[in-house]
C-alpha cells in the first residue's frame, strides 16, 4: 500500500507546519507551548509594571481607581488574545523563512515527492536528489491532521507530512496509517541491515566519525561562532533586530519622563546583552543537545560527496542533500562546517574524522567546489 506522488506546495507546507503544532509530542508543539508561557510571562510583568507605576496616583481617587482597574483588565484580556494568537503565527513565520533561506523556496515547493515503504525502511524523495531514508522501527506514530494530510513522527523527532493528495480510494489515508503503523511493528521483531541508497556510487569521498555529546556541544559553539561572522547569519537576524531597534526608539521617549519605562527598557537592554555572552550561551547550547531529538545527531556516522549532493548516513537514517542547499564550507580548530544556505545550520564534521591536515583541506575543496558548481 503506497501513497501517490505529490507536491509539497507553500500553501501544502503551512498546513503541515499549523498540524504539527497542534499534536502532542512533537518539537514544534514543544516550542510552541514554551513561546506561549514566556509570551504570557512577559505581558503580564509589562502590566503589573503600569498598574504599579500609576497606583499611587489612582488611590487619590474612586473615579481614577476604577479606570485603571477597567483599563488593566482590558490590557490583561487583549494580551491574553495576543499572547495565544500569535506565538503559532509567529513559529510558522521563522519555520518558512528557515526553509526559504535553506533553498526551499520556488522551484523546491513545486518538485514532486513520494513516500515509498521498502524492506524496513520509509523513504522520502523530493526531486531528483533529495532523499531521507529512516529505518520504519523508529516509526512513532502517523496521525491524520486538522483539515489536512498525514503527519508521521519518527522516535528522532523527525516529523514528515503527506498532503491529502497523496491518497486516493484505492489507498486511503486512515488505512494507510493503520498499514504503516503494522509495519513500523513487522519491523522491531527483525534485524534490519545496514541501509544502502541507490545514489551510493564505488569511489566516492567517504569520512566516518563518531559524535557524543560533548563533541557535538564544542562543535556546536565554534559554528555558531564561525557563523556570526557571515553576512547570512545577520540577514537570518534581520527581522529580530529591526523589532528589537523599534522597541528600544519607541520606549527611550517614554523612559525619559516616566521611571517603570525605564527600567523595562533597562531590563530589556541588560537581557540581550547578558544573552550574547559567552557563558550563557553555552548554557543555552548544552541544553539544546541534551534535547531528546539531538540524538540523531550522536553516534556513528559517516559524509559521503555522491554526485547527487552530500549523503549523510546515521543509525537513525540516511540524509542526501543536494549542493545547492549548501552555501559555503567554514573551518575552524575543531571542525569543518557545511553551512546551509539559511546561515544559521550545518552539518558539523570533527577534525577526528580525517587522518591528517592534507586529508582535511582536501575535502573541503572538493565539497567547496562542488558547492560553487551548482
Amino acid at each position: 500500500m503506497q501513497p501517490k506522488e505529490f507536491v509539497l506546495s507553500k500553501k501544502e507546507f503551512k498546513r503541515y507546519l499549523n498540524a504539527v503544532m497542534r499534536m502532542p509530542g512533537t518539537v514544534l508543539y514543544k516550542q510552541l507551548m514554551m513561546t506561549r508561557v514566556l509570551t504570557a510571562v512577559i505581558f503580564t510583568i509589562v502590566v503589573m509594571a503600569a498598574f504599579l507605576a500609576q497606583l499611587p496616583d489612582a488611590l487619590q481617587s474612586p473615579v481614577r481607581l476604577q479606570s485603571l482597574g477597567m483599563t488593566t483588565l482590558i490590557e490583561i484580556l487583549l494580551l491574553a488574545v495576543i499572547a495565544w494568537r500569535m506565538p503559532p503565527w509567529n513559529l510558522r513565520r521563522r519555520q518558512m523563512r528557515v526553509e526559504k533561506l535553506n533553498g526551499l523556496k520556488g522551484a523546491r515547493f513545486r518538485d514532486t515527492s513520494r513516500v515509498l515503504v521498502e524492506d524496513g525502511f520509509y523513504l522520502r524523495q523530493t526531486g531528483s536528489a533529495t532523499v531521507n531514508r529512516i529505518p520504519l522501527a523508529d516509526l512513532q506514530w502517523a496521525r491524520l491532521g486538522e483539515g489536512c494530510g498525514v503527519v508521521v513522527q519518527f522516535s528522532t523527532g523527525m516529523c514528515d507530512y503527506l498532503p491529502a493528495s497523496a491518497f486516493s480510494a484505492d489507498c486511503p489515508a486512515p488505512a494507510w496509517c493503520a498499514w504503516l503503523i503494522e509495519q513500523a511493528a513487522a519491523a522491531r521483531q527483525q534485524e534490519l541491515g545496514e541501509p544502502v541508497p541507490p545514489a551510493v556510487t564505488e569511489g566516492e569521498t567517504q569520512i566516518r566519525f563518531t559524535l557524543d555529546a560533548a563533541q557535538l556541544l564544542e562543535l556546536m559553539d565554534e559554528m555558531s561562532g564561525l557563523a556570526r561572522r557571515t553576512r547570512g547569519y545577520w540577514r537570518y537576524l534581520a527581522p529580530q533586530l529591526a523589532a528589537l531597534v523599534l522597541a528600544v526608539v519607541i520606549l527611550i521617549p517614554l523612559a525619559m519622563t516616566t521611571p517603570p519605562v525605564a527600567a523595562i527598557l533597562a531590563l530589556m537592554l541588560a537581557a540581550v546583552f547578558i544573552a550574547r555572552t559567552r557563558p550563557l550561551r553555552r548554557a543555552m547550547l548544552r541544553r539544546q543537545v541534551n534535547r531528546p531529538e539531538m540524538a540523531l545527531f550522536l553516534g556513528p556516522q559517516s559524509v559521503t560527496l555522491t554526485p547527487q549532493g552530500v549523503l549523510i548516513r546515521r543509525e537513525s537514517g540516511d540524509n542526501l542533500l543536494e549542493y545547492s542547499l549548501f552555501r559555503r564550507v567554514l573551518t575552524g580548530k575543531k571542525g569543518i562546517y557545511l553551512m546551509l544556505r539559511s546561515g544559521v545550520q550545518a552539518q558539523l564534521i570533527p577534525n577526528e574524522a580525517f587522518p591528517d591536515a592534507a586529508a582535511r583541506q582536501e575535502f573541503v575543496s572538493q565539497v567547496s567546489q562542488r558547492i560553487q558548481t551548482v
